[in-house]
């Protein structure tokens, strides 16, 4: 269930343990890693664990064998497989495979570009889009198809829902926080004490001391739409008994009044089974919703968001792994920084010569000589170039 990221995420931060029944963590579920992946290679192209998971996903009719001389290409000659993409005609690949990968390595060339113009969340968004995962996860349309589809558009809400808490939310922010939400995330299971997660239907048969039912609002609880029928409302009814009669002593039941659901806010209505309970069985808090806090907090002169997530400390996340050497500042490449011959560093093709510098609109572009791959037109405001 989509739902689970947001409570997982917030037993994690107070240090609750927890374990889920019948499933798998939020960020260890396929569809999870395979977007992370993207990303990670993305962020750094020598993460060949990355490379290795998304290179066939979805399927670009990559046999095993062609995966494995890109492999042992790379290792001869001492370079990622990524980079190793570059030389298909020397690995003597077939035609088929060649334009294959000669086309996903534009797609990841034109995505690295993106990644430093676009907000996090937009980008994220390109990345499901653009590589065509969304689409080969909507021929799908099993229960668990529509349920990965789900996970994806949570896990942009995740991403939309940094970028609005933390000052410091670059893709190279965002990926140190889920790492790090998975590296804290090691709880030890056998633990008597622990909060379980289960869908309702997981829970038939079972008791416990205190259950929270979460998510009572329309289109959540219940889960229907226009087409459903008045069977499929009874049904979800049925549901909503079972997961009450599963509470002995304490019974909770929450809903959001604004909720982020796939990377946008939604105001979303109070369920209809809340209404259907008698009035004195109930005893009703009104919490203050998300949006009157941060209004609350604006007139006291507080900050309403956070440089960065508690988990990520200072530096972090930088070069691809972990470690707390200081960031250094690089500044932007302009067209009065770079001149003709001087040499640069571009983080696919190596090492280059700049050769002309020209006018394409309001835009500058750079001829560049790499030492291995020729000549190339990189435009100056979005080219992931260094001086050196």
């Amino acid at each position: 269930n989509a739902q689970s990221r947001a409570l997982e995420e917030g037993l994690i931060r107070e240090g609750i343990p927890y374990k889920i029944v019948g499933g798998l963590k939020f960020y260890e579920r396929k569809e999870i890693k395979d977007i992370m992946a993207y990303l990670m290679l993305i962020y750094n192209q020598k993460d060949g664990m990355s490379f290795d998971r998304i290179i066939n996903v979805p399927k670009r009719k990559l046999g095993q064998k062609t995966i494995e001389t890109i492999a042992q290409y790379a290792g001869e000659a001492e370079i990622s497989k990524f980079e190793a993409c570059y030389d298909t005609q020397e690995m003597s690949l077939p035609a088929a495979a060649s334009k294959s990968i000669d086309s996903f390595v534009k797609m990841m060339e034109m995505l690295m570009i993106k990644k430093d113009v676009m907000p996090l969340s937009e980008f994220i968004q390109e990345v499901y889009e653009s590589t065509g995962y969304r689409a080969m996860l909507l021929e799908d349309d099993t229960v668990e198809g529509r349920s990965r589809i789900e996970n994806i558009e949570e896990f942009l809400s995740a991403a939309k829902d940094f970028e609005e808490r933390y000052e410091e939310n670059s893709l190279e922010d965002f990926l140190a926080h889920v790492s790090l939400l998975a590296d804290i995330d090691k709880t030890d299971e056998t633990k008597r004490d622990t909060v379980t997660l289960m869908t309702v239907h997981s829970a038939k048969g079972l008791e416990f001391n205190t259950v929270f039912i979460t998510g009572l609002e329309e289109g959540i609880f219940p889960i229907i739409g226009d087409m459903d029928t008045e069977d499929d409302v009874e049904e979800e009814r049925r549901l909503f008994y079972v997961a009450i009669t599963r509470a002995e002593r304490k019974l909770y039941i929450t809903r959001a009044n604004d909720r982020m659901r796939f990377g946008n806010h939604e105001m979303k209505a109070k369920s209809r089974f809340l209404k259907e309970i008698p009035a004195e069985c109930i005893e009703e808090n009104e919490p203050m919703s998300f949006a009157a806090k941060k209004l609350e907090r604006l007139e006291r002169n507080e900050p309403v968001v956070s440089k960065r997530p508690p988990f990520v400390k200072n530096d972090f996340f930088r070069g691809g792994s972990f470690d707390t050497e200081e960031k250094t500042e690089r500044p932007k490449l302009k067209s009065d920084v770079i001149q003709p011959g001087d040499r640069i560093m571009h983080k696919a093709w190596g090492v280059g010569t700049v050769v002309q510098i020209k006018e394409d609109g309001d835009s500058k572009v750079a001829v560049i000589a790499f030492e291995n791959k020729g000549l190339k037109n990189l435009n100056l405001e979005y080219a992931p170039i260094e001086k050196i």
